[in-house]
């Protein structure tokens, strides 16, 4: 999956583990009853920094954004802990409502930490 998500890119697998964890949630959380989504990926050279590379995923439901302060999930919850991993990979990560019922959450990954990714 890395490869078809971001080709030649050294953030090729730490990006398929965010673009499944945010279109898991777009699809677990989204209140529409074919559970599309939006899914933007691209290294942005409108962005401050060209190594930089963007995931953003559009939903549907717009009533709950998750922000960058998470609770720990108690130990015995089968869900919860996909967004601690998106922070824990990403250089950045929020989210925002972007109209009527709509929000996006993304995250922005830097190709040039060490030991990221397997190039």
């Amino acid at each position: 999956m890395a490869g078809a998500v971001v080709p030649h890119h050294r953030e090729g697998p730490a990006a398929a583990l965010v673009v499944a964890e945010l279109a898991a949630n777009a699809v677990n959380h989204g209140h529409t009853p074919d559970a599309r989504f939006e899914l933007e990926v691209a290294v942005r050279p409108d962005l401050a920094d060209p190594e930089l590379l963007r995931i953003a995923v559009t939903d549907s439901y717009g009533g709950h954004v998750p922000t960058a302060v998470l609770r720990p999930p108690a130990p015995d919850a089968k869900s919860g802990r996909g967004l601690m991993l998106v922070a824990t990979l990403a250089e950045r990560w929020g989210g925002r409502c972007v109209g009527a019922g709509r929000k996006t959450v993304w995250a922005e990954l830097d190709a040039r930490v060490s030991g990221a990714g397997t190039g």
